[in-house]
This record gives structure tokens, C-alpha cells and sequence, in this order.
């Protein structure tokens, strides 16, 4: 899946990029990343985490409704294993899965 999303992005696929870059409060940036693509391959709805060197990922697939079959919506994240504070990452991933957790397809007519 992964490569389906750097594919998408090279190929102008990407709707969204979601990085953080601006500090808050004095605090760094959240040290995860997200894109959202729109593929043209079969897909049904999906979850999948796994660990790419130090990197914990998740990806969902989302099947457009309604829509040509074989569209789907993919939403991969990222983000790094801290050696000093791996439950980082456990954190940063329940609030990825949170946030898809809360997608709704909305119908607008016309």
C-alpha cells in the first residue's frame, strides 16, 4: 500500500499532505505525516499497520461510494520510533486511527 500512495504522488494523485512544520507553545512538531490519495485500484475497507525500519505505519483504504469500481481513497501515515520514548508512536497511531475514525463520506447533490 505504501507504494501505492509514493505512487500516487508522483503521479499527481495526492489530494493531501498533512505535515507538521510550526512549533506550538514552545513544543516541536508532532513527528508524523499523512497523505491522502485517490487510486485507481480495487480496494474494500482496510486497516494495516506495520514497521518499516524505524518508522511505524497505518494505512487505510476507503472505497469511494457510488463511484467507478476500482476508486479508493488511501490515507497513509507515518511516523518515527523514538528510541528514548517508543510509546511515541503507540500514541501517534491511536490519534491517526481517532481521526480516520471519524470520516464520513457526505453526499452533495448536483
Amino acid at each position: 500500500m505504501r507504494e501505492l500512495a509514493v505512487r500516487a504522488r508522483r503521479d499527481g494523485a495526492g489530494i493531501d499532505l498533512y505535515l507538521p512544520v510550526r512549533q506550538r507553545g514552545g513544543a516541536a512538531p508532532l513527528p508524523a505525516s499523512f497523505i491522502v490519495s485517490e487510486l485507481a485500484v480495487p480496494g474494500r475497507k482496510e486497516r494495516r499497520e506495520y514497521v518499516v525500519g524505524e518508522a511505524r505505519r497505518v494505512d487505510y483504504v476507503l472505497p469511494l461510494p457510488d463511484a467507478v469500481p476500482g476508486r479508493c481513497l488511501a490515507a497513509a501515515f507515518s511516523t518515527p520510533i523514538a528510541a528514548d520514548e517508543p510509546r511515541l508512536a503507540e500514541l501517534m497511531v491511536e490519534l491517526f486511527d481517532a481521526v480516520m475514525g471519524t470520516f464520513r463520506w457526505d453526499m452533495i447533490p448536483g
